[in-house]
């Protein structure tokens, strides 16, 4: 029994139809029954599906143009429907096969397109189609016409391009190098070709870039010459004929020649070259050969010939005896006088002439030695000969020879015979002769050769010593027998330059050393300037001959200039030498024009670095001021003149113990405790009886009684015989301490509020080198009395340190003043000045 879509059953028999069934899911029962058995059944499902989907989505992906020179295509394919199957496509009309997204196509040819797709779903049903249309365009442009420039001298030709219509683009190669875009109407090589064949291939494109097959043209570069012509015939080196025809041929062919006539312009000419009524001279024809594309010959085809139709000039005598000579020997030297000249023959006293030739043919000069010749007159002749040959006029010379030596001398005309001295100038000596047999004179300089000279002579010679003979001498050239008039002097024409020795401290002196004694050294005439300026630096002038002393009036050799004060720290000097100076030739004096530029790297120790103790003001101190210290080694010194010195100090609980000395001697420790403050409290020193000018020396010891409160140590007035002087001028000085980071091994150092160090100098800089520490305090700096700043010396840990300030290049002054306070957690007051930099 069957039952349709949950239908009463009804008898059925294999196969069973069904029509007319509706679009939608359908199923069948099937139930089998057997007496005696029991029943089964089985259902089959099935969808009836007559809806077909809707049209596929067409998408080209490639090409993304239309039209496109390219033969192949792919479309992405798409479609809404839930139950798709597959895809059919078919190709411009043809029958519908099943194809998949992405849909690739191939070997298209040149034409219009049109893809149809259609979809089936899973019943079968196929949806309308979509289409899609492009064009493809494999047709390349027409192959561009050229036009080569064939052979051609030219180094970068041009060839000609047509393109068609249809040409978007062109691209060349040339000789198959990699092509590169080019344009019509041509092309041209961008750099020179060398010479052979060279082909060009030129491709057009259109605008899809479809390439057309090259057109190629092949051209020949040729930039190279013919042989240089060479000559058939011409005319002899040397001719007499006047007219001349020239025959050449060159071995290109198509050559054509020019030529230039002695050095004249060029033009067109052919072989052979007739010229006619030539002067007399050497004449020049150049022909230059060229090929058919014009490119010339390497070189010329040079002929030289010469017209001579008469005979040569007159040769001229270079070298002949004197018209007198004492001489039995004579010396000839002659020149020809034009090129035509082959040689010589001679004549002598009037004989046969004889060959005479030089010795190397083509020579243009020649000479003979005569000898033996006797006392009297003497003539000699030369004529030349040219290669025809033709003999010229002869030359002639007519001489005397004569033995007999004048018997009278030289006798001295106004200057007088003997040593002239030391000169700065050769001196201009005079002479004479009353002997009517002199012809002249000859001189000696130096003992050198005899010449001839004349009254009035200023001999040449450099430096030195010099002497000058002179001796009669008659028309042959016999000089005089008796003894020559004798002339010596000393010639010095270098002016003394004193070399330089500058001072390397600030008190030593400047030194002027002469390579020769000098006179008129004064201090007017010798003195230290500062540089740029005529202010003079006062000086102590001393001077030496060789390392003797000598007075100054007279002759030195160096001069000392020691300064009377130290010189100032970067400051430049120059020594000036005046021309009143001079050696003792009269050549004035000089010194090299050199700046120098006083010491600037100074030390704490050194003179010029002052030091200034604490300067205190109290109405109980004569004058109502004092200076202070209380560090061990505080230093002060006191210059007098005398063997006794008064020193005032002030005494009470601060004070400590102070060492006295008189210069280098030790003369008392002294304690200055007092339980009350006491002032005008004397200390009277006796120096050495027999030393006049001394010094008194304070150093302080830094140590006190067991009941002081201080290490202090004042120095209020001095007091020399009767003569009593507050605020004295001292020389003060730091404790100073070692150390490995001081520059020297040393530094000085001070902790009282108004200690000072100052330092006047001349430069664009100073440096203040100095130590930062823990124990170190505040201190406040000045230049040219303006105040730049307080610096804080503390540091965690002890190292050197620089403070510089740049300045403009004048005079100044530093000071660095203690200001007794520091910061806090700083254990100490000090400052430290190590060293003292000018820039």
């Amino acid at each position: 029994k069957c039952a349709l879509d949950g239908a009463a059953p009804v008898a059925c028999t294999s196969p069973k139809a069904y029509s007319g069934l509706a679009s939608k899911a359908h199923s069948l029962k099937l139930t089998a029954a057997a007496t005696g058995k029991k029943a089964s059944s089985l259902t089959y499902g099935w969808t009836v599906d007559t809806v077909a989907p809707v049209a596929p989505v067409v998408s080209r992906t490639t090409p993304s143009t239309s039209p496109a020179a390219s033969s192949t295509a792919s479309f992405a394919l798409s479609d809404a429907a839930t139950d798709l199957g597959s895809f059919q496509c078919a190709l411009d009309g043809a029958s519908y096969g099943t194809c998949t997204s992405p849909v690739s196509l191939g070997s298209l040819v040149t034409g219009t397109h049109v893809l149809a797709v259609r979809a089936l779903d899973r019943a079968g049903n196929a949806s309308p189609a979509t289409s899609s249309s492009w064009a493809v365009d494999l047709t390349p442009p027409t192959r561009p016409v050229l036009a080569g420039p064939g052979r051609t001298s030219a180094t970068s030709p041009a060839v000609g391009i047509t393109a068609s219509s249809d040409t978007a683009s062109l691209s060349c190669s040339l000789d198959g190098a990699a092509a590169a875009a080019c344009s019509a109407p041509s092309w041209t090589a961008g750099s020179a070709l060398a010479d052979g064949d060279h082909t060009l291939d030129v491709v057009a494109a259109d605008a899809l870039g479809n390439a057309s097959q090259p057109s190629s043209v092949l051209f020949t570069v040729d930039t190279t010459g013919p042989a240089p012509a060479t000559l058939v015939s011409g005319p002899a080196s040397l001719t007499s004929l006047r007219d001349a025809t020239i025959a050449f041929a060159d071995d290109e062919p198509t050559a054509t020649f020019t030529c230039s006539v002695d050095g004249g312009a060029s033009s067109p000419c052919v072989s052979p070259v007739a010229l006619t009524d030539l002067a007399e001279a050497g004449h020049t024809l150049d022909v230059l050969a060229s090929d058919a594309l014009g490119n010339p010959a390497t070189s010329a085809l040079h002929v030289a010939w010469t017209v001579d139709a008469q005979a040569p000039t007159t040769p001229v005598f270079l070298t002949t005896p004197p018209a007198y000579t004492s001489s039995t020997s004579a010396s000839f030297s002659w020149a020809r006088t034009d090129d035509t000249s082959t040689g010589f023959r001679c004549s002598v006293d009037g004989g046969a002439y004889g060959d005479c030739d030089p010795a190397v043919p083509g020579e243009t000069a020649t000479g003979v030695t005569l000898s033996g010749l006797g006392q009297g007159s003497h003539t000699f002749a030369v004529e030349t000969r040219d290669a025809v040959p033709n003999w010229s006029v002869p030359v002639t010379y007519t001489w005397v020879v004569d033995t007999t030596a004048p018997t009278s001398v030289a006798q001295s005309a106004g200057v007088p015979t003997g040593s002239q001295g030391s000169v700065s100038s050769t001196p201009t000596f005079t002479f004479a002769s009353t002997d009517p047999s002199v012809a002249g004179f000859v001189c000696s300089v130096d003992g050198g050769a005899w010449t001839a000279c004349a009254s009035g002579i200023t001999p040449a010679g450099g430096d030195g010593a010099h002497t000058l003979q002179v001796a009669t001498v008659d028309q042959a050239g016999n000089v005089s027998t008796g003894a020559p008039l004798s002339y010596s002097w000393t010639l010095d024409t270098h002016a003394p330059v004193g070399a330089l020795t500058f001072p390397t401290t600030l008190t030593a002196p400047f030194k002027v050393a002469f390579a020769e004694p000098v006179l008129g050294v004064t201090t007017s005439t010798v003195r230290v300037l500062l540089a740029g300026t005529t202010t003079v630096v006062a000086t102590t002038q001393s001077c030496l001959d060789g390392t003797a002393a000598v007075a100054c009036s007279g002759q030195v050799r160096t001069v000392v200039l020691t300064p009377r004060a130290l010189l100032v720290p970067g400051q430049k000097y120059v020594v000036a030498t005046s021309p009143a100076v001079h050696d003792l030739a009269g050549n004035p004096a000089s010194s090299p024009a050199t700046v120098f530029r006083a010491l600037r790297v100074l030390q704490e120790t050194q003179a010029a670095v002052g030091q200034g103790w604490a300067a205190r003001t109290s109405t109980a101190a004569f004058g109502g001021r004092y200076v202070q210290a209380h560090l061990a080694g505080d230093a002060l010194s006191y210059a007098f003149r005398g063997t006794t010195v008064t020193w005032y100090t002030e005494t009470g609980p601060a004070m400590g113990t102070v060492r006295v000395y008189c210069g280098s001697t030790l003369k008392s420790t002294v304690n200055d405790y007092a339980a009350a403050a006491t002032w005008h409290v004397a200390r009277t020193v006796r120096c050495s009886s027999v030393v006049a000018n001394n010094v008194l020396r304070l150093v302080a010891t830094g140590q006190k009684s067991t009941v002081s409160k201080g290490t202090n140590v004042v120095l209020d007035a001095v007091k020399v015989g009767t003569s009593l002087t507050s605020n004295p001028a001292t020389t003060q000085r730091w404790a100073t301490a070692a150390s490995a980071l001081a520059s020297g091994g040393r530094y000085a150092y001070a902790d009282l509020a108004g200690e000072t160090v100052s330092l006047s100098f001349r430069g664009t800089s100073i440096t203040w080198r100095t130590l930062l520490g823990k124990g170190m305090g505040k201190a406040s700096v000045y230049v040219d009395g303006v105040l730049k700043g307080s610096y804080d010396q503390f540091a965690t840990t002890t190292k050197a340190a620089s403070r510089t300030w740049r300045l403009t290049d004048k005079a100044h002054t530093i000071k660095v003043v203690v200001t007794g306070t520091h910061r806090t957690g700083a254990t100490g007051n000090r400052v430290v000045v190590d060293l003292l930099t000018v820039g």
